[in-house]
């Protein structure tokens, strides 16, 4: 049973051997590793072998993505040789994506300088995913030069992807959370005329 909260926490209840110790079990949700905190450990009454229901806190949800799924990590006992075991459960979860509401640069009228860096803000709706967990997300604001002919959000959206996974320099670098749902970066000087975010 997993119930998650408004307050990006949830909770967590596995019933296990009574040999396994609770330090060896984890939930991950998609690639996420997250936090766990052990809340209680109570033995179930009439099962042979004997098992353990275990209750866990995960105080802050570290998750970003559609139908990511909720995997169960068993790590083997110290020593072994042993992978960790992954269970995939049947149940997945989906967390809101960004939506950026506008940006604003430091330079006159809103453009970016072909002499000095420039400052830009970005402003949005979950922008910013909590990152204290056992696995951290921290956000990034890539932009990157399009051709001129690329004026459409579809291709926009294609390119701009493309350029991420052939490993296209970012033209925005020293990303910084201003504020909750506001991000900042510095872009350097370029003479492209459309930009990419």
């Amino acid at each position: 049973l997993i119930s998650f909260d408004e307050t990006n926490s949830a909770s967590f209840s596995i019933s296990v051997p009574s040999t396994l110790a609770a330090e060896s079990v984890g939930l991950r949700l998609g690639p996420y590793q997250q936090a766990l905190t052990l809340v209680s450990s109570e033995a179930v009454a009439d099962s042979v072998p004997p098992r353990s229901l275990l209750t866990f806190n995960i105080d802050n949800v570290v998750a970003m993505g559609s139908e990511l799924p909720v995997i169960i990590t068993v790590q083997p006992p110290a020593g072994s040789s042993h992978p960790t075991l992954d269970v995939r459960t049947g149940s997945t979860v989906s967390t809101n994506m960004p939506v950026f509401t506008g940006f604003e640069t430091n330079q006159f009228d809103g453009t970016v300088s072909m002499t000095a860096p420039s400052t830009l803000t970005v402003s949005g709706t979950n922008l910013v995913v909590p990152v204290t967990g056992a696995d951290s997300i921290f956000p990034e604001i890539f932009i990157a030069s399009l051709p001129v002919s690329c004026n459409t959000p579809e291709c926009q959206e294609q390119t701009l992807q493309s350029l991420v996974a052939s490993g296209e320099t970012n033209l925005c670098s020293d990303t910084v959370i201003t504020q909750e749902n506001r991000l900042s970066c510095i872009i350097q000087p370029t003479g492209a005329g459309n930009l990419g975010l």
